[in-house]
C-alpha cells in the first residue's frame, strides 16, 4: 500500500548552491556500475562548501531528479555531465531517502 511505502522511504526536494567545483557530493550507482544497473545515490559529502549543505543531502540518499533532469537509468558519467552543464547558482535536487531501520 502506499501507506507502507512512505514508510521505508521519503521523497524530498532540496536546493544546493552549484559552484564551480560542483555540488559538494560524489555520486556512486548508476546504469552499468561495476555493480550491475544501480540507482544513482549520494556517496560522499565533501567538506568546505558542502558540508554547510549537508542537512540537505546524506550519503545513500538517491537522485530521482537533478535540475528538472530524471536521473533514473543514466551512467554516473552522464550524471556527472549534467551536474557540470548546470550553470552556478541554486539547483533543485529531488532526493529518496530510506527511512533508517530501527
Amino acid at each position: 500500500s502506499m501507506v507502507e511505502s512512505t514508510a521505508e522511504a521519503t521523497v524530498c526536494t532540496v536546493t544546493l548552491e552549484k559552484m564551480s567545483a560542483g555540488l559538494g557530493f560524489s555520486l556512486e550507482g548508476g546504469k552499468g556500475s561495476l555493480h550491475g544497473d544501480k540507482p544513482l545515490t549520494i556517496n560522499r559529502i565533501f567538506k568546505g562548501a558542502a558540508s554547510e549543505q549537508s542537512e540537505t543531502v546524506q550519503p545513500g540518499d538517491e537522485i530521482l531528479q537533478l535540475g528538472g533532469t530524471a536521473m533514473q537509468g543514466l551512467t554516473r558519467f552522464e550524471a556527472w555531465n549534467i551536474i557540470k552543464a548546470l550553470p552556478d547558482g541554486p539547483v533543485t535536487i529531488v532526493i529518496r531517502r530510506k527511512s533508517l531501520q530501527s
